[in-house]
């Protein structure tokens, strides 16, 4: 079994083998690059590597933000905003969790600070979880939700017709594609709701925006359904065409008759290992861009970066590359012309991913932190 864990520590460690073998009985500790991984002779291993210190601020930043969405007291925001170091902890083997559990706790209580855990419940020293879990959505609601994402991205790109000579006609199909929605009202959000009720030119251009973007998660949500692959990380599908391939866009004439395909009507979803899989492989690519926004210009050695991340590596299979940096249009992204478009769509991705692994059961209150 694979355990994670990240600890957050308001009182700095000594990184070295001899501190974190001294909190893992029965271990012996090693640097392997960055990290220290530890090996017990039961065959379970863990790795501890660090969060990079010019990380740091960022990372607590984003800490903050999901902490105060999750109901964190006002108390517990101020201590969290002194953490002064951040570790990702990755063990595998039969007794993983006993093992890495048993180091976790003891970091937590030498540096006063706090252990998260999957799906984003946050401990303290002592064990007790301090938000409030929430368990992963189950593949009904997945599948659900996707339709949801796709009506909601549908309904935004009707907007385009605003002021058009095809105006009525888009209105027409707005409110086919909300009337149909209401079969999904035990998902939908209010904001959602009101969006699909909301005649053509009179949608607020943010909400438009953000709308349409609403596909890029829909896309990682049928990823995970096995309906559909997900594209590259600098494409971004046409959420028309998201909606045509699952039978939501499909008309009897002029009217709209979705007939949705077996793999949302009789959902499954992908194994955990591979949600795990492409949950750290998004999260690594919204930490690029992130990277390129917050330091344009400055190269990253990405296939370093996939050993060495403190969350446990991830896989850059079919991830183009270009100069050893993420490429965006053939160019690394440090010279390409235009960053958006991988930037809103890693954005959106993590998003998806976060909400599928359990961070939070309502999806507009995901909170992705890097």
């Amino acid at each position: 079994m694979t355990v994670r864990a990240t600890v957050y520590l308001r009182e700095p460690l000594a990184f070295t083998p001899e501190v974190l073998g001294a909190f893992a009985s029965g271990a012996t500790a090693a640097f392997e690059g960055r990290g220290i991984t530890l090996r017990w002779s039961d065959g379970t291993h863990a790795r501890v590597t660090p969060l990079a210190e010019e990380q740091l601020a960022s990372h607590r930043e984003g800490l903050l933000g999901y902490s105060e969405r999750a109901g964190a007291s006002a108390g517990l925001l101020e201590e969290l905003a002194t953490v002064r170091q951040v570790f990702g902890v990755v063990g595998d083997g039969e007794a993983a969790g006993a093992h890495v559990g048993e180091l976790v706790s003891a970091m937590v209580r030498r540096g006063r600070g706090w252990s998260m855990l999957p799906p984003g419940e946050l401990y303290d020293g002592d064990g007790r979880p301090l938000y409030g879990q929430t368990d992963p959505p189950s593949a009904e609601r997945v599948a659900r939700r996707a339709l949801v994402l796709l009506a909601v991205s549908c309904r935004a790109l009707l907007e385009d017709d605003a002021g058009t000579r095809n105006a009525g006609a888009a209105d027409a199909r707005r409110r086919e594609l909300a009337e149909w929605a209401r079969s999904l009202d035990g998902e939908l959000e209010p904001s959602e709701r009101a969006l699909l009720d909301t005649p053509i030119g009179r949608l607020d251009p943010r909400a438009r925006i953000e709308g349409v973007w609403r596909g890029e998660g829909a896309a990682v949500l049928l990823w995970a359904l096995g309906a559909r692959e997900l594209a590259p990380p600098d494409v971004s599908e046409h959420p028309y065409d998201h909606a045509r391939a699952v039978g939501l866009l499909r008309f009897e004439g002029d009217v709209l008759r979705p007939a949705i395909v077996p793999a949302l009507t009789q959902p499954r979803l992908r194994s955990d290992e591979e949600l795990d899989w492409m949950y750290r492989r998004l999260l690594g690519l919204h930490w690029r861009a992130v990277e390129a926004r917050v330091s344009p210009g400055r190269p990253v050695d990405m296939r370093a970066f996939a050993k060495e991340n403190f969350f446990g590596g991830m896989d850059l299979a079919g991830i183009a590359l270009a100069d050893g940096d993420v490429a965006v249009a053939g160019e690394p992204i440090t010279r390409a012309k235009d960053t958006g478009l991988f930037q809103s769509i890693a954005l959106e991705r993590h998003v998806a991913i976060l909400w599928l692994t359990g961070q939070h059961a309502t999806y507009s209150q995901i909170e992705p932190t890097t």
